[in-house]
């Protein structure tokens, strides 16, 4: 078993949104894992305070030190298959 793969990435969503962004993954991308050659996805929660309308200049700082969230959903292998 290796780590590869190819994985889809939403980032769009903030941590309020986590309902929404995990629907968004498993709907839109791993429910059509085999048609888009997938194996799983991973949403982006970027922090309440970064929702806020600042100009870029003032943003790239909270912007580095936030901690965002990830939310990681996979393709469930089924038994008897690779």
């Amino acid at each position: 078993m290796s780590n590869g793969g190819v994985y889809t990435v939403e980032a769009k969503f903030k941590e309020s949104d986590l309902i929404d962004a995990v629907a968004k993954i498993q709907n839109d991308y791993i429910r059509w894992s085999d048609v888009l050659g997938i194996k799983g996805g991973f949403a982006v929660l970027y922090p309440e305070e970064l929702t806020k309308p600042m100009p870029s200049e003032i943003l790239m700082k909270p912007a580095y030190q936030a901690k965002f969230k990830v939310v990681a959903c996979f393709r469930r292998r089924m038994l008897g298959k690779v």
